[in-house]
């Protein structure tokens, strides 16, 4: 899985810990506030909103997390 977030963000830290915790092996690419709209439109159909979990299947994509 990809995990596109801010850095200081505080729910993107949860969402982080939790893929750790449940032993879900993820990498990090770490966006910069502004910018990371022009990456998330096209990855998420519109919406610009971080944490963005992007699961090995192709075209799919896990959006607001809520805990």
């Amino acid at each position: 899985m990809l995990l596109l977030l801010f850095r200081t963000s505080p729910y993107c830290s949860k969402v982080r810990l939790t893929l750790g915790y449940k032993g879900i092996p993820f990498e990090v690419e770490n966006l910069t506030p502004g910018l990371h709209v022009l990456k998330l439109k096209s990855l998420t159909g519109g919406l610009k909103t971080v944490p963005v979990v992007l699961p090995q299947l192709e075209g799919q994509s896990i959006l607001d997390f809520r805990f």
